[in-house]
């Protein structure tokens, strides 16, 4: 089966109609899945011989870039699912760069000496020919000082990119600490990667509104009771083991719900290693105590817009509890576009609002 009739029946399942832009994408995903798979079969077949003493022409990525809920990541689930059998790693860039971070400190134990992020490289590479990254954003100043150096060895060792992000490429880290340091990057992208604007004229998540709302406003001890009573379940005191440290919440592990505040979810320390434990435990999680975020609030807004993605990605069905609605919630930021994909995905996950 092509990926376009894969795409297309895969739609009709979903009682979703497909736009042209969006079947403009399908193509050119299908003619690259053709491509990659010649690719890699002659990776396996033919690395010892033939390509040992010939140079490698690499298939060129795609950097997919658009508004929210114009069906990016949709497009990427059902192309990494149609590409399986292929050496290709699906994931969110935030789980990525963890990843990465962690074999680098890996690395450096087994022999500080040597460069710890090329052998890094070199073990990504190793695993996964393809890599699938849903949301491609860049936030942090310790991913944006690596990116050039780790993402010239990844596609020097043969690595192609497919990625979705809201943003184009040139404008990833706007305004970051020492932007300068992260421009090479962007060269080295502009070089391997084909950008595609996916610009749909509807909001495929406002579509279909859910039939239970789970976003409970303004905060007050009404907000907390609606939410413990709408998860349902008799709830004790959990500390959640994560990477050696506590995220303590309240919590049922036999029908996998829990409340969690949000002081202790996205004003403490916390990132990818807490909050991927918390999605892989629970099916329903209700985060109370959720604020309009002020311009103090830049770190903990980050935060809670990491959590909304993983939870996103592990299908959690969350219960908010916020003092406004999501629409207003960052309003108070620099840059409260940066928030769209969160304020969609809130809106998509929690139905509405009470």
């Amino acid at each position: 089966m092509s990926f376009v009739k894969f795409f297309l029946t895969t739609c009709a399942e979903m009682g979703i109609t497909p736009d042209a832009v969006q079947l403009q994408l399908a193509q050119l995903l299908e003619d690259k899945a053709r491509e990659l798979h010649e690719y890699t079969r002659i990776e396996n077949f033919f690395e010892h011989a033939l390509h040992l003493f010939t140079p490698k022409i690499h298939p060129q990525g795609f950097y997919i870039h658009g508004s929210v809920g114009r069906g990016k990541t949709m497009l990427m689930d059902m192309f990494a699912r149609y590409c399986a059998g292929m050496p290709l790693r699906r994931a969110h860039f935030h789980e990525f760069m963890q990843d990465v971070h962690s074999r680098i400190g890996h690395e450096r134990e087994v022999d500080a000496k040597d460069d710890a992020l090329t052998r890094a490289a070199a073990s990504i590479a190793q695993e996964s020919r393809i890599l699938c990254f849903d949301e491609f954003e860049v936030t942090s100043i310790a991913d944006a000082m690596i990116m050039g150096r780790l993402f010239t060895k990844l596609f020097e060792d043969g690595v192609v990119l497919i990625t979705t992000s809201n943003l184009p490429a040139q404008e990833l880290y706007k305004d970051g600490l020492n932007r300068v340091l992260f421009e090479p990057f962007l060269e080295v992208l502009a070089q391997h990667v084909a950008e595609f604007e996916l610009e749909s004229p509807h909001d495929y998540r406002f579509l279909h509104e859910a039939s239970r709302p789970n976003y409970y406003m303004p905060l007050g001890k009404r907000t907390t009771t609606a939410l413990k009573k709408a998860l349902g379940r008799e709830l004790s005191p959990i500390a959640l083991d994560v990477g050696g440290r506590t995220f303590p919440i309240l919590g049922n592990t036999t029908q996998k719900y829990a409340y969690a505040s949000f002081d202790e979810a996205c004003l403490q320390a916390r990132g990818v290693p807490d909050y991927e434990p918390l999605a892989q435990k629970f099916t329903h999680i209700a985060l109370d105590g959720v604020p309009q975020f002020t311009a103090a609030d830049r770190s903990a807004a980050q935060r809670f817009k990491i959590l909304v993605d993983i939870l996103y990605d592990h299908n959690v069905s969350l219960y908010i509890g916020a003092q406004c609605a999501p629409e207003a919630m960052f309003e108070h930021l620099q840059h409260p576009e940066h928030y769209a994909r969160t304020i969609s995905r809130l809106v998509e996950m929690g139905g509405g609002h009470k």
